[in-house]
């Protein structure tokens, strides 16, 4: 939520910070998962008609045509590669524009991105 009036100070605590938000995420991520499904299936099928129609009886990496559904690996794989990029991406800008340690950079771009946002850290430049 991110009051600011409790927040971490300590190396232990932000690697702490990080582990329980990622780890908190995950299992926000199963409960809504369900709710999610129903969009999800409709976008799968549309993907597969699109896919069936241009590629009769060809492979696809995303799709397999056989099933009638989206590879799981890829959507796992697709939903860990956005959040990892957007991190690294978030943790090098915070790295080298706003001057901070890689870790305070790592603390401060997971927060960011899991829009916890404790307020202990804020940019500090425009460019930021």
């Amino acid at each position: 939520i991110g009051y600011g009036d409790i927040t971490p100070n300590s190396t232990t605590t932000k690697a702490f910070s990080i582990l329980f938000v990622l780890v908190g995420f995950g299992f926000i991520d199963i409960l809504l998962s369900g709710m999610v499904s129903y969009v999800l299936d409709l976008h799968e099928n549309y993907l597969l008609k699109t896919v069936k129609a241009g590629e009769e009886g060809e492979g696809s990496l995303l799709i397999d045509v056989k099933k009638g559904r989206m590879r799981i690996r890829m959507k796992v794989t697709l939903a860990l590669g956005v959040v990892v990029v957007c991190i690294g991406i978030g943790a090098s800008v915070l790295h080298y524009i706003e001057a901070l340690g890689w870790l305070d950079s790592f603390y401060l771009s997971v927060m960011s991105v899991t829009t916890v946002g404790y307020g202990d850290r804020t940019f500090t430049s425009l460019s930021g």
